[in-house]
């Protein structure tokens, strides 16, 4: 028997969006995997929370550290612009 959680579904699917964006500002700027790089992101409260807990799996799928989240978070030096739609479960 599976347990279908669409809050559940809706957060991996909002930090795998974060994930990818880190991922893509690494590519696009020739910075190697092995190098730890601190990100933001400016976001709403409720998502900011919600990324919050995933601050390891960064740290392990991409060497990145969550510095912060939320909407007071200002833009820096490199920046990846992700529109997260919002997400239909169910």
């Amino acid at each position: 028997m599976t347990r279908y959680d669409p809050e559940a579904e809706k957060t991996i699917a909002q930090f795998r969006l974060v994930l990818a964006a880190v991922r893509d500002i690494r590519s696009r700027n020739g910075i190697p995997h092995k190098a730890v790089v601190g990100f933001s992101v400016r976001c709403g409260e409720a998502t900011a929370e919600e990324l919050v807990p995933f601050g390891v799996a960064f740290i392990h799928m991409a060497n990145a550290v969550l510095v912060d989240a939320g909407p007071h978070v200002e833009g820096g030096e490199l920046v990846a612009l992700v529109d997260i739609p919002p997400t239909k479960v169910g």
